[in-house]
């Protein structure tokens, strides 16, 4: 029901019945899809107060079941330590590297650049490369000039 409410289908656009409705999937069934979309919603303060907290707790939950956007948005905080969380390279590496095998193109650009800089996973020109190629064919723009850094010898891309 909260995707409906969101994207206006067949109902009047609503974010306080989509955050009603995510809230109750969340909390019952653990819903992941709804858990990432409440750590979102947390996350920017989209139609509720901004709470890094609260968006740890969602994409958590959403993350441990194996929700790519919630595993990349978790590893984006873990690596800026946002959230009451400790920064961790490791941790969001592992997160994003998850992601990125699923096919999450912001996760491959992520795995990319770690690999460039040897943070959270081995220094690799040729396993960042990989990642990038993959979130450029994805159509991400920052992974194609990132690419195109590497591949003509530019400082740190």
């Amino acid at each position: 029901m909260g995707i409906l409410y969101r994207d206006g289908r067949g109902v009047k656009q609503s974010y306080k019945k989509v955050f009603e409705w995510w809230e109750k999937a969340a909390e019952q069934g653990g819903l992941k899809q709804a858990q990432s979309g409440l750590g979102l919603m947390y996350f920017y303060g989209t139609h509720v107060k901004k709470n890094h907290a609260k968006a740890v707790k969602y994409y958590t939950l959403a993350a441990q079941q194996n929700d790519a956007e919630a595993q990349y948005s978790l590893g984006t905080m873990l690596f800026h330590g946002r959230g009451g969380l400790q920064a961790s390279d490791e941790k969001a590496a592992e997160l994003w590297l998850a992601a990125a095998k699923t096919g999450h193109v912001k996760a491959m650009y992520s795995c990319g650049i770690a690999c460039r800089e040897g943070r959270g996973l081995p220094q690799s020109t040729e396993e960042a490369k990989k990642w990038l190629r993959k979130a450029s064919a994805g159509g991400l723009q920052p992974a194609t000039a990132a690419l195109f850094d590497m591949e003509n010898g530019a400082a740190d891309g």
